[in-house]
């Protein structure tokens, strides 16, 4: 799947007042679908991805195969695993809805503010904040109304619904540019996770989606956190 990284989404991340608060959050790939860092919220869900093809007459073709799921927990400590699929064993695909075979992970730690990205055979530790996936700073509110910097206008979509967690909905767009790129966020403060995140490209006619499900508030279980190479 192709990475919509539009400039919309450098403005965002534009560096604001250095007076402005900001909060760690631990972002998964593409930095779609933001889950902070706190304590006594655990839960384990996933993440639906998928990425579409619009057409004038308001119809949608799935681009680049199916939905791919991915795996996210947070433990009673804060720590966040997101866990995305690497590849499938020969016989198990994405197409017949099969679970991953091999996976990366990234893993965010709130104690000592680091990310640890695991593949099949290596593991890397960074302390550098900034990493898409992983550990990143939000400038303002992570789960409330956004802060942005002054050539984006913010548009708020009200309260959604999703299977028992309230997220308050928020479009971006840049002033004044009508098939500028626009990316839509439901979040939630409650739970301190971004149930949905949108992003629509109007000029090439195509959107990418991301998607909490199964959101169970649960302790996740241990093993996830830990790292085991082949």
């Amino acid at each position: 799947m192709s990475s919509l990284r539009p400039t919309l989404w450098l403005l965002l991340l534009a560096t604001l007042p250095q007076t402005v608060h900001a909060e760690l959050v631990c972002t998964a790939q593409w930095n779609r679908i933001r889950i902070g860092l706190v304590k006594n919220l655990p839960f384990t869900a996933d993440i639906a991805f998928s990425e579409w093809k619009l057409s004038a007459d308001g119809t949608q073709k799935q681009r680049n195969g199916p939905s791919f799921v991915a795996h996210a927990a947070r433990d009673s400590t804060g720590k966040v695993v997101i866990r995305m699929p690497a590849g499938w064993t020969e016989g198990r695909s994405p197409e017949h809805g099969d679970e991953a075979t091999y996976w990366y992970s990234t893993i965010c730690s709130p104690q000592d503010q680091t990310t640890t990205w695991i593949s099949k055979s290596n593991a890397q530790i960074d302390s550098c904040r900034g990493g898409i996936p992983g550990l990143m700073q939000i400038h303002g509110p992570a789960f409330k109304f956004p802060l942005v910097p002054s050539k984006i206008s913010v548009d708020s979509l009200g309260i959604k619904d999703f299977n028992g967690i309230q997220a308050s909905g928020f479009r971006y767009a840049r002033e004044n540019a009508a098939n500028s790129p626009k990316i839509e966020q439901w979040l939630s403060d409650s739970m301190e996770i971004e149930m949905s995140h949108t992003e629509t490209d109007p000029l090439n006619a195509i959107e990418t989606q991301a998607v909490v499900l199964n959101f169970r508030p649960q302790e996740a279980p241990s093993e996830l956190f830990q790292i085991h190479l082949n």
